[in-house]
């Protein structure tokens, strides 16, 4: 079958490879940590640093050391990657060591703020980028996805509650009030947030699984307005336990769908409008909805043009080596690749300039000593 679960992807390849590099309640439970307590003296260097952030958009990396099991934060302005021997990479926060399963941060709009999980105890936290503090927001969360999905006005957040082995609820956060609700949502089957559509309305699916050894017996797609509480089928005439959910471009004009050997483009009317023979993996969309980068299950990295039917292959991933996290550098056409080698889980940061196709190894210091876990984009700071 087809490997439906694509949006899942980063998490399925750190659970099966040593690459490491995704009621209403009140009460918002905020716990700041104290450096004193939890954290090394080097904190407080990293505070002055966070202190003098410019306004402006920042790459964020968090690592982890070779000889250690815990998760280094830090930044690199965007825009220095031009040069990329003259960045300047500044620590955020050296995280507790009992906090090393931290996979993805998920910026907030205000560009101070990020979300973040821990698998192992359960439990939110907010990083506060000024301050380079982390503060606890939530606790016995239990989720099936490691993703937050956050909505297009960043005002609230969406991420999964697990009631059981086949069944959960899904959860809306106010990210400001730390506010949550699970949405009454009557569907069977474990359901899986895809995304956002606009500010009152999600996709997402289910998967109905039958016996005690759980097998997945039929998928369905749907959205759900908060708005209204309507919940509509997605029936696009495809079949989708071979088929994935769509997956929209940022400019929600354009939306994608993908079967074992084939990637189809529709229009926000459900109108097909494209399809190309590949072998997806997983894809990404450019910031200008203009290109979808694919990474295939030959491990061939491939962009597509919107408006062409060409395939401009741009990388292949070395046969001992998976990719691990990429991202679209903000207001360009460069992408950055992390590429993790299985064995050992070694990273290495490439990026990719679409405009005079280039590749560079990009070789920091810092990287001969710690591994990418994941890559975030931390926007420019604004007041909402």
């Amino acid at each position: 079958m087809e490997k439906y679960r694509s949006l899942l992807f980063f998490l399925l390849i750190l659970l099966l490879t040593s690459c490491t590099a995704l009621p209403l309640s009140t009460s918002r439970n905020f716990i700041e940590i104290s450096p004193q307590t939890t954290m090394s003296e080097t904190n407080k260097t990293s505070e002055q640093e966070s202190a003098q952030l410019p306004d402006n958009n920042e790459i964020v990396m968090l690592l982890r050391p070779l000889d250690e099991n815990r998760i280094d934060i830090v930044g690199i302005d965007a825009n220095c990657f031009d040069d990329p021997d003259k960045c300047e990479i500044k620590t955020i926060i050296h995280l507790p060591k009992n906090m090393p399963q931290i996979l993805k941060l998920y910026w907030l709009d205000d560009g101070i703020h990020a979300l973040f999980w821990d698998s192992d105890s359960g439990k939110i936290y907010q990083l506060n980028r000024t301050t380079g503090k982390i503060q606890q927001f939530k606790e016995k969360v239990w989720k099936t996805q490691s993703d937050f999905f956050l909505s297009p006005d960043g005002m609230s957040a969406l991420y999964d509650l697990q009631k059981n082995d086949f069944e959960n609820g899904i959860v809306l956060m106010d990210v400001n009030s730390g506010d949550t609700k699970t949405l009454d949502i009557h569907v069977d089957g474990m359901k899986r947030i895809a995304e956002w559509v606009n500010n009152d309305k999600f996709l997402f699916w289910t998967e109905i699984y039958s016996g005690q050894k759980g097998y997945l017996e039929d998928i369905k797609v749907y959205t759900f307005d908060i708005s209204t509480q309507k919940l509509q089928t997605v029936d696009l005439g495809v079949d989708w336990l071979i088929t994935s959910p769509p997956y929209y471009s940022p400019d929600m004009k354009t939306f994608v769908i993908s079967t074992k050997n084939s990637i189809f483009f529709f229009d926000k009317d459900n109108n097909k409008t494209k399809a190309v023979n590949i072998n997806k993996e997983t894809y990404l969309w450019s910031p200008d909805s203009t290109k979808l980068v694919v990474y295939t299950q030959e491990k061939s990295i491939l962009i597509l043009k919107q408006g062409d039917n060409i395939e401009k292959q741009i990388f292949t991933v070395p046969e001992d080596s998976v990719l691990n996290d990429w991202l679209w550098l903000p207001g360009t056409n460069d992408l950055l690749l992390v590429i993790c080698k299985i064995d050992d889980g070694k990273t290495s940061l490439i990026k990719y300039s679409l405009s005079n196709d280039t590749i560079t190894t990009i070789n920091w210091p810092i990287l001969s000593k710690e591994n990418i876990v994941s890559l975030s984009h931390r926007p420019s700071q604004n007041k909402r």
